[in-house]
């Protein structure tokens, strides 16, 4: 991976992060897993800002997460849980435009992702996220709120209505 894209993946400088991060999806550079490390790390220092002023920012992360996802064939995409838990993070955004790419990202994964595969099943079960205080050993989920709510919440603005409706009839 180039210098560039390295960079680009990184928050960087607030400058040059969109114009790095639009380079980097024109390029369409192979997925990695260092590479979907660095932008989900990323897109979590962006947000745990938590301002209206980094929106712009989580979004030009999420669209290059979206573009990712599409170049990536159902078994490769079984290689990368972590975007579907990312996916579902992100759903519990209280900014609206925020909401919605979240909703098509999680869309995309779920029409990608082959549900009933044995494997894929396996794979993402492993890959949840713990409570906080919860062993290894245990695994419990650790959304507060049940993935229907969090996709139901879109259908109560407008931008996000269409982008839920799709969720919804994908799971």
């Amino acid at each position: 991976m180039c210098a560039s894209n390295v960079y680009s993946l990184g928050l960087g400088t607030i400058p040059l992060f969109l114009p790095l991060r639009q380079v980097y999806r024109a390029l369409a550079p192979t997925m990695t897993t260092d590479a979907v490390r660095q932008l989900l790390h990323s897109l979590e220092r962006i947000l745990t800002s938590a301002s209206s002023d980094t929106l712009v920012y989580a979004l030009e992360a999420t669209l290059t997460l979206q573009q990712m996802v599409a170049s990536l064939t159902p078994t490769q995409l079984m290689l990368f849980p972590q975007l579907l838990w990312a996916a579902v993070a992100l759903l519990r955004t209280p900014f609206a435009h925020m909401h919605a790419e979240a909703l098509r990202l999680f869309t995309s994964l779920v029409a990608s992702l082959p549900p009933h595969h044995p494997a894929a099943q396996h794979l993402l079960l492993a890959a949840r996220p713990l409570n906080q205080g919860e062993g290894e050993g245990r695994g419990a989920a650790s959304p507060s709120q049940p993935l229907y709510l969090l996709l139901l919440r879109g259908l109560t603005c407008d931008v996000s209505a269409t982008a839920a409706l799709r969720a919804l009839l994908q799971v």
